[in-house]
């Protein structure tokens, strides 16, 4: 647990510290493997503005107008930089293995 609470205080990414609490997990305390997932809910819940902020602007609504239907059929998303955004919002919200 020391090891988790130097990386969550030294402003790690959301991918950091859900690759930590996958490969160490197994190793706690059921106590200790819910205060990482609740600390690891906090970290999503206080970056949601960031990802609120990256999807705001017209010019990214356009995109996702304009990719509509190959973001819902899952097909190749055309737009670069839409497609690296949707990728990264999709990683940070699923890091966490069942």
């Amino acid at each position: 647990m020391n090891d988790f609470h130097s990386l969550t205080e030294k402003d790690s990414s959301v991918e950091e510290v859900a690759n930590f609490i996958n490969n160490n997990i197994a190793d706690v305390s059921q106590e200790d493997a819910s205060k990482m997932t609740d600390e690891f809910e906090k970290m999503q819940k206080n970056n949601l503005q960031q990802f609120e902020k990256m999807f705001i602007t017209d010019e990214v609504q356009n995109k996702i107008n304009n990719e509509y239907q190959s973001i819902t059929t899952q097909a190749d998303i055309k737009d670069i930089e839409l497609k690296e955004l949707l990728t990264k919002t999709k990683t940070a919200a699923t890091r966490l293995k069942p």
